[in-house]
């Protein structure tokens, strides 16, 4: 889970999805989109999808200084789910 809410918060911010789409969008992502695709997933509320994009702003500097620990934290014990999440957001 940890894996999904990082690429989660990785497509908010490199997307400027809420610029270009609005402040409504991580409710609609929340509500129309990630529950609907994935719905025995816990922990796609709104206020979730904001927490994975704050813990994606506050640690990616982290883990761009040191590619090679990051890579080994979020991808060793992650749960297998799908890293992009773009596809949920449309132009």
């Amino acid at each position: 889970m940890l894996q999904f809410y990082w690429s989660l918060g990785r497509d908010i911010v490199t997307l400027h999805a809420e610029s270009r789409w609005g402040d409504k969008i991580l409710k609609s992502l929340s509500d129309d989109d990630l529950r609907k695709a994935l719905p025995k997933i816990k922990g796609l509320s709104e206020t979730s999808i904001r927490y994975a994009k704050r813990f994606y702003m506050l640690y990616n500097g982290y883990f761009t200084n040191s590619p090679k620990q990051g890579v080994n934290f979020l991808c060793d014990k992650a749960p297998s789910m799908t890293n992009d999440v773009s596809h949920f957001i449309s132009d």
